[in-house]
């Protein structure tokens, strides 16, 4: 039994329970008169208050749920989006690619955690733009002609690093 069943069955019971005793009560009241019901009323308003939070309980735990139930799908929709290129993750919109993102982050955390332009290198393969994700000493090599192809505008926008 999950812990939210067994909280609507505790409800129930508290509920059923304040039920009858307010019954009794007003049964008592009806027979007698106020002074022999004030203890079974005391009783009743505990046992509302005791339902009453329970159902906060109960909104509290489906308010949690909703919120972890909207995280999973998030991240769902994020892993559809991803793709693996030069040692690090890109985010696809459309025809254009978001990042570069360490691997290692979301690999372990499934968070995104861009990556920042260092510099552009040139290597034996061609020129570069170096990344780094420097909480993990994470780094990326990626071709300046995939950064073009791919119309990684931000790059131009933040370093000018691909318009030199």
């Amino acid at each position: 039994m999950s812990g939210a069943e067994i909280a609507i069955a505790g409800a129930a019971a508290a509920g059923a329970n304040v039920i009858a005793l307010i019954r009794a009560a007003a049964d008592k009241l009806k027979a007698t008169g106020k002074s022999e019901v004030i203890g079974e009323l005391i009783e009743a308003q505990l046992a509302m208050m005791d339902l009453l939070q329970k159902h906060q309980s109960l909104i509290d735990e489906n308010h949690q749920l909703r919120v972890e139930l909207r995280q999973v799908r998030e991240l769902l929709e994020s892993r559809q989006n991803l793709e693996c290129f030069h040692d690090a993750y890109w985010f696809r919109e459309g025809n254009r690619l978001e990042g570069p993102f360490s691997m290692r982050t979301w690999d372990n955390d499934k968070k995104l955690a861009r990556m920042e332009c260092l510099r552009r290198e040139r290597f034996e393969d061609g020129e570069k733009l170096v990344f780094t994700y420097r909480p993990n000493n994470e780094m990326a090599y990626v071709p300046v002609n995939f950064a073009t192809k791919n119309n990684l505008r931000q790059l131009n926008e933040r370093t000018n690093v691909i318009d030199r």
